[in-house]
């Protein structure tokens, strides 16, 4: 699906970052697909991947990449019941083997399809205290102090 020039520029779309969509779904990695698009040689490590990450929130290169992505699977006819079907497959022909693990993984795998098993993660988000307005200061310093308990006299 490559927008015409003239489109690409009115919705922000430039060719660098067509590229790098194309390249994400190519390379699974924001990092790779950033390097592959644009010219990082003297950039950190770290700056290429806070770029990479910010384009990938970008709304038109995340629409650009959904975009792309279904194209993918309407191309290669994926579809949940195929995907399952092929875990069906999957999860027979490893109890044939004797392989239980893999059996396992199958049924995993179809209950995560299915938005029946979801994997959580817990992120934290820390800020310095210089960082910190007066009111954030007083609500941090209210509840460390709530999470030492009552203060004792020495």
């Amino acid at each position: 699906m490559a927008l015409a020039p003239d489109k690409r520029d009115d919705l922000g779309l430039t060719p660098k970052r067509e590229a790098f969509a194309r390249a994400y779904l190519e390379l699974g990695s924001a990092r790779k697909a950033y390097e592959s698009a644009y010219n990082c040689e003297n950039m950190k490590p770290a700056t290429i991947g806070s770029r990479a990450s910010a384009l990938l929130r970008e709304p038109l290169v995340a629409w650009f990449i959904d975009q792309l992505r279904a194209e993918a699977a309407k191309r290669n006819e994926i579809t949940v019941d195929n995907l399952t079907q092929m875990l069906h497959e999957d999860r027979k022909l490893a109890r044939d083997l004797g392989m239980p693990a893999a059996a396992i993984s199958a049924v995993g795998s179809m209950a995560k399809l299915h938005g029946l098993m979801v994997e959580r993660s817990k992120v934290t988000v820390e800020k310095t205290l210089t960082g910190m307005s007066e009111a954030e200061l007083d609500e941090f310093i209210a509840a460390t102090n709530a999470k030492l308990g009552p203060k004792r006299d020495d």
